[in-house]
């Protein structure tokens, strides 16, 4: 099913992308000294993916109004921010990624970079709409669903 896609843009003032980089930098020197290992292809120099990770969570928490726990620990699958699962890119056109294991009940958000410190929060699904073959590939370095834009949920939620 396709879309309109309707996407909220968000600036992020200095000091919250300086804490949530902080948070993201934390996230991956934790896991390091913990001896977890790097997920889904990434290697232990990635350290970049967290802190971009943070940012899209802080973005949501403020375009929700919610409380974000900035959590720097493993979260065992709990969502991010209030009831929502998020995922962010650096890629304007990029996708939403879902991976196998990810909840089918709940809600994930695709966050896009923009220019620091401009996101865009493009729209959301749930693990199981967003889970069809159709979106699976295998061309890529860790196999996951990636769902375009265009069939994802308008935001705001």
């Amino acid at each position: 099913m396709v879309r309109h896609v309707v996407s909220v843009d968000v600036a992020l003032t200095w000091d919250e992308l300086r804490h949530a980089g902080y948070i993201g930098i934390d996230r991956h020197v934790r896991n390091i000294a913990r001896s977890r290992p790097a997920v889904y292809g990434a290697d232990y120099n990635a350290w970049h993916i967290h802190v971009l990770g943070a940012w899209g969570e802080c973005a949501i928490a403020q375009a929700t109004e919610r409380y974000w726990c900035d959590r720097t620990t493993p979260d065992g699958g709990a969502p991010d921010v209030g009831d929502l699962h998020v995922r962010t890119t650096q890629h304007r056109d990029g996708s939403l990624i879902l991976h196998p294991e990810d909840r089918d009940a709940g809600a994930y958000v695709l966050v896009v970079l923009l220019a620091l410190p401009r996101f865009r929060i493009v729209g959301w699904t749930t693990g199981a709409e967003g889970k069809q073959e159709t979106y699976w590939r295998t061309d890529v370095r860790t196999p996951a669903y990636f769902v375009p834009p265009s069939a994802l949920h308008p935001w705001p939620r």
